[in-house]
């Protein structure tokens, strides 16, 4: 008797349980209307505090009304989105970045170069240079100092004022305020791993920053109210990796936390070819094609003298740089190529002997044979059967 009780008591609901209300056939509907949306009128539903659910053509829709991106530095850099420029120590980040952000703030594109947009506000967030060593890297030994555009402005960080602990919020409020106060569209940070090792305290915050970032590089609408949509450039350190190895998106360090963000990337690297010569490799564009990937790398030459001078290389300044005597270590380099900055540049007979020896003798493939010597695996080819033509001729 004591067992039935038992059993009746553990089948009777508990006063304190509530029945969950299933929504009938009439309610289904409604609610499957208002998710429709784009049948109904209706712009979107909020399921929760975290989605918005948007038929496909109503998503469309909502994407006509913002503006289409324009090109800031070549398809580099756009005007909305969050991109990462990385490079080794001392490889020319800044002195590039600078340039990139006065030639956006001017309206005047690089040689070579396409920018549709025209002149607006950028904001420099600084966070390495100090006030005298700016002023060293925009003159020439501190005369003839460079005249900036008056749409540029120079952010530098209060360092009494980041005493004690930083998070990701508190430098988004400090970014955001800038900004808006600017009212500039485009912001470089010069650099994030400035800000992991002297503010933020862990991975975690830094990885919160780089998705607030993400988010204010985000446009959204709003009741036909268009906000966000900043074109941010983030300045970024390499992994420790030798100089003469290939870029590549495991190059940035702390990658797999920040790439997952990112419309753009690109890097730039030291080149054999001379001090100040670098290219720059485009390694990642959600916005089009891979313009410019290892076969065809942008080569630059920096300034000697000034942060503000940096231009596209050519082989004709190449040659003449080099003078007449290594002329024929040039003729046929190829600098649109990544490999031609990463190895040693041989003159042509050397590089037909190294083939002859290594590729037509050994067992070296040509896309090796071309990576070692920094020219291209047409040139290669041409090298293999030239060679072997003589060697069949001579037979």
């Amino acid at each position: 008797m004591r067992q039935m009780d038992n059993r009746k008591a553990i089948l009777k609901k508990p006063p304190s349980m509530k029945v969950e209300h299933v929504p009938d056939s009439s309610e289904e509907n409604s609610h499957s209307k208002d998710i429709k949306g784009g049948e109904t009128g209706t712009c979107s539903t909020k399921v929760n505090s975290m989605f918005t659910v948007r038929t496909a053509n109503q998503r469309v829709e909502d994407a006509k009304s913002m503006p289409v991106p324009r090109k800031l530095f070549g398809s580099f850099i756009y005007e909305s989105g969050l991109t990462i420029f990385f490079g080794n120590t001392h490889a020319g980040k800044t002195a590039v970045a600078m340039n990139i952000a006065q030639s956006i703030a001017s309206g005047v594109p690089f040689k070579g170069i396409e920018m549709d947009a025209e002149a607006q506000k950028v904001v420099y967030f600084d966070f390495e240079l100090s006030d005298k060593n700016f002023e060293l890297k925009s003159s020439e030994e501190y005369k003839n100092h460079f005249k900036y555009s008056d749409n540029l402005s120079v952010v530098t960080p209060d360092l009494a004022k980041m005493e004690g602990k930083i998070t990701a919020e508190i430098i988004m409020d400090s970014i955001t305020a800038v900004v808006e106060q600017q009212d500039a569209k485009v912001l470089f940070i010069d650099n994030i791993s400035w800000l992991e090792q002297n503010g933020l305290e862990t991975s975690k915050e830094a990885n919160k920053l780089m998705k607030d970032l993400w988010v204010l590089s985000r446009p959204k609408v709003d009741k036909d109210k268009i906000s966000g949509g900043y074109a941010v450039i983030v300045l970024a350190h390499t992994t420790k990796k030798d100089n003469c190895e290939p870029m590549t998106i495991s190059s940035l360090a702390g990658s797999a936390a920040v790439s997952r963000y990112l419309e753009s990337c690109l890097a730039i690297n030291w080149s054999v070819l001379g001090k100040q010569y670098r290219y720059i490799k485009q390694l990642k564009n959600r916005w089009g094609e891979e313009e410019y990937g290892k076969d065809n790398v942008l080569p630059i030459v920096l300034g000697k003298d000034s942060i503000l001078t940096f231009h596209k290389a050519t082989k004709a300044e190449l040659e003449v740089e080099k003078g007449t005597e290594e002329n024929s270590k040039f003729l046929t380099i190829e600098l649109s190529q990544e490999s031609s900055h990463l190895s040693e540049v041989m003159t042509v007979t050397d590089r037909e002997e190294f083939v002859k020896k290594n590729v037509v003798e050994g067992d070296m493939s040509i896309r090796k044979a071309a990576a070692k010597t920094g020219y291209s695996h047409t040139t290669i080819k041409r090298d293999k059967d030239k060679i072997e033509y003589h060697e069949y001729e001579n037979i």
